[in-house]
């Protein structure tokens, strides 16, 4: 399954509803990024704090649909990915 790959699938509570809904959270974090072909937001400090672009390693993406990267050797948890397959999966 797609989505169990990537992450852990948890039962979102809800009150207002009887319906049942999921969340996922990304555990499937990648050191994919390709530092020649990304912009990195740096600050006066000298410390990485983002991207202005990404640029990735096309072979760290195969079978992969959705992920998370590092950043300063640390997960860079506010931005999720996804690969072109997962999107043609879910068309």
């Amino acid at each position: 399954m797609i989505l169990a790959n990537s992450g852990d699938i948890l039962p979102l509570p809800l009150n207002y509803t009887d319906k049942q809904y999921y969340v996922l959270r990304v555990t499937n974090i990648l050191d994919s990024i390709d530092y020649e072909h990304s912009e990195l937001e740096i600050l006066s400090t000298g410390l990485t704090v983002g991207f202005k672009k990404y640029g990735f390693i096309p072979e760290k993406l195969n079978n992969q649909y959705i992920f998370k990267v590092f950043i300063n050797e640390r997960i860079y948890s506010t931005v999720t990915f996804v690969t072109d397959d997962f999107k043609d999966k879910v068309r």
